[in-house]
């Protein structure tokens, strides 16, 4: 018995698309083995051994590559999203600053605006008090005046009496016989015209006023009127001096001229003093300003907040003591009509200033100086 044997081996390759998704494609790979058995008795026995191996690789292109593309737009749009969001905020943050920034000065500007109608309503004050003590003054010497004049009077009718008798025995006369009949009716009448002209004028110039206001009420005219009458708007007014009715004197005169130094000559000299003391406190003032100004540069935050409070402090007190100098100069310029050296006053009292700041100065370089080699 004679036994032989052969075999061969096949592969396969199949492609199909899956049902549940048409994307979905399959790769599948197939193993045949074939093998034969030969008997010698004239027998043969074929065996076919079949051995499938399938892989199944799924691909999914069109899916991926949709999410792919989905996932990009989302991206770029978060993005963009993300940079609106931060320019708006620096938008935000940019406007809170100036924002508050227009509100603090807005504030130091209501402040000093307070300080300054303050400081108004006192020298309006003060005003009134010296027009009211003026006029007083002014009546008690108009009464003066008459009570010296109707004494004078008084003297001449006792000295030329006599010479009168004869006339007022004659007045006398005619008026018991006449009965003040006629200075009777003339009074009456005359005072009755002047009743009626006065009320027709006193009427017509009420309605005069009412007609030329009628006429002014226009928006032009609000408008013009608000500029002209605020303060900030309008030029500085001009003070001018509005004597008495009887007061004969238009210009300064030394009260008490037998003393040896006049009350117009320590007027004069206690004001060249006081503009100069002004004139040291605007010089410190503006170094102070200067020096704050620089530290200012260097700080930050709640000290440079303080800084800055101290610099609108120093502003004001310079602001006041300009104002009291302009005073000052401005008695000095009233009383140099009567008053002779007042030029050379203010000169040396400015010399005396100019002096005390410059020392002061190099003290104070001096002290700074010293503290930089101690710290060295």
């Amino acid at each position: 018995m004679c036994l032989r044997a052969c075999g061969c081996i096949c592969t396969c390759l199949r492609v199909c698309t899956c049902v549940c998704s048409p994307a979905c494609t399959c790769v599948r790979a197939c193993l045949c083995v074939y093998v034969r058995v030969y008997v010698r008795a004239s027998l043969c026995v074929c065996l076919r051994l079949r051995v499938r191996v399938c892989v199944y690789v799924y691909l999914q292109v069109k899916e991926s590559q949709q999410v792919k593309l989905l996932f990009s737009e989302q991206l770029s749009k978060l993005q963009t999203k993300q940079h609106q969001d931060t320019e708006l905020l620096e938008e935000i943050r940019t406007f809170s600053k100036q924002r508050a920034a227009i509100e603090k000065e807005y504030g130091q500007g209501l402040e000093q605006l307070q300080r300054v109608q303050g400081e108004v309503v006192d020298a309006l004050q003060e005003l009134h008090g010296i027009k009211k003590s003026y006029h007083q003054l002014s009546h008690n010497a108009n009464v003066a005046r008459e009570k010296a004049a109707d004494a004078q009077t008084r003297a001449r009718k006792s000295e030329h009496g006599i010479f009168h008798f004869k006339t007022g025995i004659h007045k006398m006369t005619t008026k018991q016989m006449d009965g003040d009949v006629y200075d009777d009716l003339r009074s009456h009448f005359t005072l009755l015209c002047e009743t009626e002209m006065d009320t027709c004028l006193a009427v017509h110039k009420l309605y005069s006023t009412v007609w030329e206001s009628v006429a002014k009420v226009t928006r032009e005219r609000n408008v013009l009127q608000f500029l002209q009458e605020s303060i900030f708007f309008s030029k500085i007014p001009e003070f001018t001096f509005q004597p008495a009715s009887h007061d004969k004197v238009s210009s300064l005169q030394e009260v008490c001229a037998s003393e040896a130094e006049g009350w117009l000559v320590k007027e004069a000299k206690k004001w060249a003093t006081k503009a100069a003391k002004d004139y040291k406190i605007i010089t410190h003032g503006e170094r102070a300003l200067q020096m704050l100004e620089r530290r200012l540069k260097l700080l930050s935050g709640e000290t440079g907040f303080s800084v800055e409070q101290k610099i609108a402090e120093v502003q004001d007190s310079v602001r006041k003591a300009k104002l009291s100098k302009v005073k000052a100069e401005a008695r000095l310029a009233l009383m140099s009509n009567s008053v002779t050296g007042i030029e050379l006053w203010l000169h040396n009292a400015m010399n005396q200033a100019e002096e005390e700041l410059e020392r002061e100065r190099h003290l104070s370089e001096q002290r700074k100086s010293t503290e930089d080699f101690s710290v060295c």
